[in-house]
């Protein structure tokens, strides 16, 4: 058991002896676990997390075309930093909920993918949001692509650096 939870623990009102009684069992119970069936599970759970995280990156871009057309410059910005910061919510609460038996090496590999997807996505999606707004002059406001792909990457990175660095949750591998 990590001395994190340990600590945890005691602050709830656990007794020395529950919290090694605990340690025991979870410890006896990977001994039990001789196939590494918890480890070759999580590893296929944080690949499909990794996927569909792929997945709806690009679904979000898709989503955006109609309201990159619609919002000005200062709404489309605020929307994009929205939208990046939720998703990028929803990816720190999968990829740290199945940290016990991923390696730093995923973690970065993960933090690398996804933001590097996102920009193509979105840089591919006010490129073409923009010839749309050419062909039917929609609106006179044309979205940088550049900005709004570096707004969302930004806003989807901050929960997971913040957990990563602030919270110090790396050092634990």
């Amino acid at each position: 058991m990590k001395k994190e939870s340990k600590t945890r623990l005691m602050k709830k009102g656990w007794s020395k002896e529950d919290i090694e009684k605990a340690d025991e069992i979870i410890n006896e119970r990977k001994l039990q676990d001789k196939s590494r069936s918890t480890v070759h599970a999580n590893r296929i759970l944080f690949w499909t997390v990794l996927l569909v995280m792929v997945i709806g990156n690009t679904l979000v871009s898709f989503i955006l075309i109609p309201l990159l057309l619609v919002f000005n410059r200062l709404a489309m910005n605020a929307f994009v930093v929205v939208i990046g910061f939720s998703i990028g919510l929803l990816f720190n609460f999968l990829v740290w909920d199945i940290e016990e038996h991923i390696t730093r090496k995923h973690h970065l590999l993960a933090a690398t993918i996804i933001p590097i997807l996102a920009i193509f996505n979105l840089y591919a999606m006010v490129k073409i949001s923009n010839a749309i707004n050419n062909v039917f002059t929609l609106t006179e406001v044309r979205g940088d692509p550049l900005t709004v792909s570096a707004l969302y990457v930004i806003a989807f990175l901050t929960p997971y650096l913040f957990t990563l660095f602030y919270k110090k949750k790396i050092k634990t591998y």
